[in-house]
């Protein structure tokens, strides 16, 4: 069964694109063996933390790291060059570029494009306050995995939405040119980023692709993350020479990927309360 295509979210504004039956039966049962895989392993790291299932024990607010000084936000495993890129989701990217409306400051579309995903874990009660995606990512997907969940908050202008949760949905859209936050007070940005119980209510530009998610449930948040990004940008992300500037994704803090990533395992990511801020900005 293919890709089906649902109506837009009413009041958010900024192009976006909501879809069901996203990734295909076959890579479905692959990431479900990926998470369970991953669930037993960290159960022998954080055993004393958290039960079989990824539920915190009582007691345990949030998962730490072993020596207790950071939050562990999610466990991560990327793959460069996915297939659906070529075919499944072709249509999805070509129609995002053209709705919007930076489409010309970030999309070089002389370029090479490849698709990369990322499979997430992320543990009960992980906030990821307000933000809007890296500038490299061409077009950002957030697909569901699971039947229990809560879907990803969006915000246009003082609308505030939140996608229903459903296995195998997907919410795409295109990102918005940094400049378009100019007008936004930097400390009012870096709060709602931290403070995930902000509202961020603010009369703002309804073209900025602002959003943002929170884990209530005592139990794991699977998702997996899909991005279009340039061949520059893949050879930066796996520390290949371009002669060029690379604006990195956040998560790796202006570095390439560690080795374990590159060999397409998973890997710890910690919490941060520095928000992102494009080097191009």
């Amino acid at each position: 069964m293919g890709i089906i295509e649902l109506p837009s979210i009413e009041k958010i504004q900024w192009p976006h694109t909501l879809t069901d039956n996203t990734f295909s039966k076959k890579w479905m049962d692959y990431f479900g063996k990926e998470f369970d895989n991953l669930l037993r392993s960290s159960y022998k790291l954080y055993k004393d933390q958290i039960n079989i299932d990824g539920s915190l024990k009582p007691g345990v607010d949030k998962l730490m790291t072993p020596d207790g000084n950071k939050e562990v936000s999610s466990f991560s495993k990327i793959i460069l060059f996915h297939p659906h890129g070529q075919d499944r989701w072709a249509r999805i990217f070509r129609d995002l570029i053209q709705r919007s409306p930076d489409r010309n400051v970030y999309a070089q579309l002389d370029r090479t494009y490849i698709t990369m995903i990322q499979m997430v874990m992320v543990f009960p009660n992980f906030v990821y306050g307000w933000h809007t995606d890296a500038t490299f990512k061409k077009v950002s997907g957030v697909c569901y995995f699971g039947d229990n969940g809560i879907g990803t908050k969006l915000k246009s202008g003082k609308n505030i939405k939140t996608v229903l949760w459903k296995h195998n949905r997907c919410l795409w859209f295109c990102g918005s040119s940094v400049s378009r936050e100019s007008d936004i007070n930097q400390e009012r940005l870096d709060q709602v980023y931290i403070d995930g119980g902000d509202e961020f209510l603010d009369d703002i530009d309804p073209q900025i692709t602002y959003h943002m998610f929170h884990n209530p449930l005592n139990k794991p948040r699977t998702i997996i993350n899909i991005n279009l990004i340039s061949g520059y940008d893949a050879m930066g992300i796996l520390g290949l020479d371009t002669k060029t500037d690379i604006p990195y994704h956040q998560m790796y803090s202006n570095r390439a990927l560690l080795k374990e990533q590159q060999r397409q395992m998973w890997t710890i990511r910690v919490a941060s309360t520095n928000r992102y801020t494009d080097p191009k900005s």
